[in-house]
């Protein structure tokens, strides 16, 4: 072997040690891994609880078609009550109550929308806009109960914990808020005691799009596992179809998210992908035709950030299938932990979003940068100026093709003059 064979060779070597120094996952990434392997197991044990309650029934059943006496073939599955409760201890610990009790549905709303709260899970069940239809006139559901999921996730006693399984409660009962009028309701999930909880607190104001939502974690320091510096968000939708053309829909939504140092990005509308954001993120939103679900921290996420797409291609009730894990800090420390956070539940309407002044417009495509400034400064404005009078769509957007075309009718002029003038010419320059 050569002398620029073997330098060859090594400069390969120095480049694939290189590399795998570089692509070696952070101990944060270890961390979210781990977590998401603990929740397999995590399902896996539910499902064995399941199997046994289950199956303990049926040997119930059959004790009592045989005048108490149970089978032989069912004997092997009768567990007495304390065996049960050491079973459902060993797999729920300080969470045992909590994976106990009665899902209620409690309703808060605005002159906006209206907004169900899912005892089970502490989580925003569905969302109803009540200015708005379906394109068949019914109303206008953002997500409902079945097409979404809300939880944090965590570990402890070494093993994972989803709060989507477990109960909270609360005092406060449901109301109806109007203008400037701002309520409140808080949703507890106790861990063996009074002094242990994750309480959400969801605020909603009259005549207001956004609904404030606060995390406060008290007394689990201990609890959670002291290898882990963060709680996962899960939150999950599925889109419902919203208009009678499920293609044009599939075409304009799509997952976006903007850093907090940086700008508005996204996931094409085109791809199905799973992206992991590497830094810390202000808010993410999952962007449908007319309308969009965002979730806006009040600091930010911690990274990772992971969000998701894919195209729902089998189901005519849904159009696109969003996820995203957010990453929320957790300092083990001995004093209540807050979070807090907002969610933005509304149309795609551009002075609505711009208020906000947290970049959420960027969510809606104006077009290319020349393109993009013409709408920006002259028919969005229009348009929120003629939708004032409270005029039909279609008539405000004839209306804009009229004063579109008389601001162009100058160029199309001289287009017109122009080719005009070469007609004049044409039989001469054939004739040259």
């Amino acid at each position: 072997m050569d002398k620029n064979s073997v330098i060859g060779l090594l400069l390969i070597g120095s480049i694939l040690v290189g590399w795998m120094f570089l692509s070696k996952p952070s101990a944060e990434e270890i961390a979210k891994r781990k977590q998401q392997q603990d929740s397999i197991l995590k399902y896996e044990n539910k499902k064995l609880d399941e199997t046994l309650k289950a199956n303990s029934s049926k040997s119930t059943s059959a004790a009592s078609a045989n005048n108490g006496v149970p089978s032989k073939a069912d004997s092997a599955v009768v567990l007495t009550d304390s065996a049960k409760h050491a079973i459902a201890n060993s797999t729920y610990h300080d969470f045992l109550d909590a994976s106990k009790g009665e899902n209620k549905i409690i309703t808060i709303e605005n002159e906006l929308m209206k907004v169900n709260l899912s005892t089970k899970g502490g989580r925003i069940a569905s969302v109803e806009l009540k200015n708005y239809k379906t394109f068949d006139k019914k109303p206008l559901i953002l997500f409902d109960a079945d097409s979404s999921t809300q939880a944090l996730s965590f570990g402890a006693y070494g093993k994972p914990f989803s709060t989507d399984s477990l109960y909270f409660t609360t005092d406060d009962k449901e109301f109806s808020v109007k203008d400037k009028e701002s309520k409140s309701i808080s949703m507890r999930m106790y861990a063996g005691s009074k002094a242990k909880y994750i309480e959400y607190v969801y605020t909603l104001t009259g005549n207001e799009y956004m609904m404030g939502c606060k995390i406060n974690v008290v007394g689990f320091q201990d609890l959670i596992e002291q290898n882990s510096s963060y709680l996962t968000l899960n939150w999950q939708m599925k889109t419902l179809s919203q208009e009678k053309n499920k293609v044009n829909q599939q075409r304009a939504s799509t997952v976006y998210y903007k850093y907090l140092e940086d700008d508005v990005d996204k996931i094409s509308e085109g791809a199905e992908e799973k992206k992991s954001l590497e830094s810390k993120v202000k808010w993410v939103g999952f962007k449908q035709q007319f309308f969009t679900a965002v979730i806006i921290a009040d600091n930010s996420f911690e990274k990772p950030t992971d969000v998701q797409t894919a195209t729902e291609k089998d189901s005519k009730h849904y159009v696109k299938n969003y996820s995203a894990a957010l990453s929320i800090p957790f300092a083990h420390s001995t004093k209540p932990e807050t979070f807090g956070m907002r969610f933005y539940f509304g149309p795609n309407h551009y002075k609505t979003l711009k208020k906000y002044d947290i970049d959420l417009e960027k969510q809606i495509n104006l077009g290319w940068k020349l393109f993009g400034w013409v709408n920006k400064g002259l028919v969005v404005p229009l348009f929120n100026f003629l939708a004032g009078f409270n005029l039909n769509y279609g008539i405000i957007i004839l209306i804009l093709t009229i004063v579109i075309k008389i601001i162009l009718l100058p160029i199309a002029y001289r287009t017109v003059l122009s080719s005009a003038k070469m007609r004049v010419l044409k039989p001469e320059i054939d004739e040259i």
